[in-house]
């Protein structure tokens, strides 16, 4: 019997109320409390259910606490790496004016060398050792240009990556 007929059936019970049959004031007495048994059911499944999405609730706020956290351990990361970028150019700034200083030592040497070589007419053990030196400064330009080459890749990666980063 759904709650609809229990009504009904306590307000057929209430009309004749005045006769003495105490089997039907027990029997309204017994659907009152069948109807208040289903109520209380339905309001423990509504509690049951509402707690339920309480708890998911709680699940979904944990896992987005973890993901900010994640996030933020990503940002400190990222922040990290552009630290040690930033670190590796002064680095590699210092290493170019180290080659820098290195050319012009070079260069005042290859100076000496042209007025020793000047002064000593006819030596060819001399002149060899130029065209050797010379052929070592070569290499190193080239080593040189390679890095310098090597260097300006990096900025590129660099600023495609703070690029992304501001995206």
């Amino acid at each position: 019997m759904n709650h609809e007929g229990l009504l009904e059936f306590h307000l057929h019970c209430s009309l004749k109320i005045g006769v003495d049959d105490i089997g039907r004031l027990t029997i309204m007495i017994i659907m009152w409390a069948f109807l208040l048994y289903e109520i209380t059911g339905f309001l423990e499944n509504r509690n049951d259910s509402l707690n339920d999405r309480k708890d998911l609730l709680c699940e979904r706020n944990d896992f987005l606490n973890d993901r900010e956290d994640l996030l933020c351990e990503r940002n400190n990361f990222l922040n990290g790496r552009e630290d040690l970028l930033c670190e590796r150019n002064d680095s590699l700034d210092g290493r170019e004016d180290l080659l820098c200083e290195r050319n012009n030592f070079l260069n005042d040497r290859e100076d000496l060398l042209c007025d020793r070589n000047d002064s000593l007419d006819g030596r060819e053990d001399l002149l060899c050792e130029r065209n050797n030196f010379l052929n070592d400064r070569e290499d190193l330009l080239c080593e040189r240009n390679n890095f310098l080459n090597d260097r300006k890749d990096l900025f590129c990666d660099r600023n495609d990556f703070l690029d992304d980063r501001k995206r």
